[in-house]
Order: C-alpha cells, then sequence, then structure tokens
C-alpha cells in the first residue's frame, strides 16, 4: 500500500471555526465546497476586515 500523503497544515493567523450555516453562505461556483490553503487564507483575511476592530476572544480553539 502507498503510504498516506502528509499535508501540512497552513499557517492562519485569527482562523475560527465555522459553522454549518456560515459554511452554507459560501458560495462557489463549481457548487461544491472545495477548500484550498489560499482559499482558508483569503476567507480568513476578508472575515478579519469585515470584523473591524473586534477581539477574537470568542474563537474556539
Amino acid at each position: 500500500m502507498k503510504p498516506i500523503k502528509q499535508i501540512p497544515r497552513p499557517q492562519l493567523n485569527g482562523a475560527r471555526r465555522l459553522s454549518a450555516l456560515q459554511l452554507n453562505r459560501i458560495a462557489y461556483e463549481e457548487r461544491h465546497s472545495v477548500l484550498t490553503p489560499d482559499q482558508l487564507q483569503s476567507l480568513a483575511a476578508s472575515a478579519e476586515a469585515a470584523s473591524g476592530s473586534s477581539s477574537g476572544s470568542s474563537a474556539r480553539k
């Protein structure tokens, strides 16, 4: 058997878990949710910009 491919975790500052409702609000042109590290970084950046100066104290680890 082939060994399991190790995928490195992206370094995202301020990442937070999304609920099912929040994930459903994200629209993809291909009609399925393919998340890449680049997409996660852009989503995190847009969420950070939208939240403005609010603290990340509500984020779960």
